[in-house]
Order: C-alpha cells, then structure tokens, then sequence
C-alpha cells in the first residue's frame, strides 16, 4: 500500500519515509527528550503532517514526560495505557 500525503511545501501529493529522530520538546517549562518519528516528503524531502506520526511521538512524549513526573504518571496510565 502507498502511503500519500499533501505536501505543503511543494503542494503536490507525494510519497513520504518515516525516519526515527531523537526529539526535544517543553511540558509545562520541562525539556522531555524521546525517541520518535517524523515524516518526510519525497519529492521535495520537507517534513510533512502525517497524523499516525503526531499520534506516536505525543504517546512516547507523554511517556517519557510522566517517567520523570510521579504525578502525571498515573494520569497518562489511565488515559494511554487502556488504549
């Protein structure tokens, strides 16, 4: 199955990689350093919105996050852990 998406950077539909990218992100004034995905177009090799992506790198985010925040911890294991 080919996997499509609009790229807005050079507006044509276009096939897109998925890579694995150690990522930096700030919750709530904290750096939260995880490992995710980001997808790019291969026509013009820009990044591109993919919505599975987004999904998985804010699971992994929040998880990484709630290892280093005893309080959020049970809140991401309610809301991600009975997916």
């Amino acid at each position: 199955m080919s996997q499509k998406v609009l790229c807005e950077n050079c507006l044509e539909e276009a096939n897109y990689i998925v890579v694995d990218e150690d990522q930096l992100t700030h919750i709530k004034g904290i750096p939260v350093r995880y490992q995710g995905k980001r997808a790019y177009c291969r026509v013009c090799k820009q990044m591109v919105f993919v919505n599975d992506v987004w999904e998985y790198n804010k699971q992994k985010c929040y998880a990484a996050f709630a290892q280093k925040n005893p309080r959020f911890k049970d809140i991401y294991s309610k809301v991600y852990q009975n997916r």
